[in-house]
């Protein structure tokens, strides 16, 4: 599993826009932020200015992973690589899996290439091959996806999986301490 924090955005916005309840919004963003930080921990809509910073995510994850993640629908959009459109086109190799070898038998492997093979043979049926794959596709298979989402959403995330026992929403999780401002979502992590 991989993650990139591509990109993010709305920091100033955010805060002008949670000092406006204080009629504040013209002070130093340096009080604003001292503000934002008391803040941040609390939820029933004090905290909402957290949905005004913005993250985009580029992960790499194995479909079990995006199974639990699809969870989370309000406040995310996603666009990935379609399964329909490159399954076929590229080859199977170890690190297709999440754990190589661990995440799928060779066995496995040498069946999706040779079905996929026959995708592009002259006499290839196209449509049950795509078939015979996906219904053979383990779910240590990786897919990537770009995820445009908020600071609030991702504490979310981090409150109702932080001691979830699978692996990836560990390493997710973690990976949210390179955030810019994790200084609000730290309260989470104790």
């Amino acid at each position: 599993m991989d993650i990139e924090i591509i990109e993010e955005s709305g920091y100033e916005n955010a805060l002008r826009g949670m000092g406006m309840s204080y009629d504040r919004e013209d002070d130093l963003l340096s009080d604003l932020h001292k503000t934002a930080l008391r803040l941040a921990p609390k939820n029933g809509g004090h905290n909402k200015f957290l949905e005004s910073l913005n993250v985009a995510l580029r992960i790499n994850a194995p479909l079990y992973f995006w199974k639990q993640f699809d969870t989370y629908r309000v406040g995310i959009t996603k666009q990935s690589e379609s399964t329909m459109h490159f399954v076929t086109k590229k080859e199977f190799k170890r690190d297709s899996f999440e754990g190589g070898l661990e995440g799928v038998t060779l066995e496995t492997l040498i069946d999706l290439n040779w079905i996929r093979d026959q995708h592009f043979s002259p006499s290839g049926n196209k449509e049950n091959c795509f078939n015979m794959i996906i219904k053979r596709l383990p779910s240590s298979f990786l897919q990537a996806r770009r995820i445009s989402t908020n600071y609030k959403v991702i504490a979310n995330m981090i409150y109702q999986r932080k001691n979830h026992k699978l692996y990836e929403w560990k390493k997710f999780i973690d990976h949210m301490k390179n955030l810019e401002h994790f200084c609000f979502l730290e309260s989470l992590y104790r």
